[in-house]
């Protein structure tokens, strides 16, 4: 299905009104300056893959030894503690909502939930 001009234009325009608002530029502010800084960005993608490694050895009926668990319960500690990544969170928790309402709107405007008809099967 080809979009038309009109909802382009207009899909256009709400990105930009988005990207101007104070939550999405604090968020994009706070993750550059997160990728800037290697060392927490290694710090964030080290947990990421232990937690893949420990979720996928869970499935295969492997329990973790007290030994990784203390060392994913330690490398969380760190990523968690970490201000980057906190400020990166925080204001990620404050941008949920905002696009949150922005569904609303549409789905309100729409007569219908957009976002769980991209979802469903058929």
């Amino acid at each position: 299905m080809e979009i038309s001009n009109e909802i382009r234009q207009a899909a256009l325009a709400l990105g930009e009104a988005l990207h101007s608002t104070k939550a999405v530029q604090e968020y994009l502010d706070a993750r550059a300056r997160l990728l800037r800084d290697a060392q927490s960005t290694e710090l964030e993608l080290s947990l990421d893959a232990l937690v893949s490694s420990l979720e996928a050895r869970q499935r295969a009926g492997e329990q973790p030894s007290p030994e990784e668990l203390d060392a994913f319960y330690a490398l969380r500690s760190r990523v968690w503690g970490n201000p980057l990544i906190t400020k990166r969170n925080a204001t990620l928790g404050l941008l949920k909502p905002v696009f949150a309402d922005v569904a609303d709107d549409i789905r309100g405007a729409l007569g219908l939930d957009f976002i769980q008809m991209t979802m469903a099967t058929e």
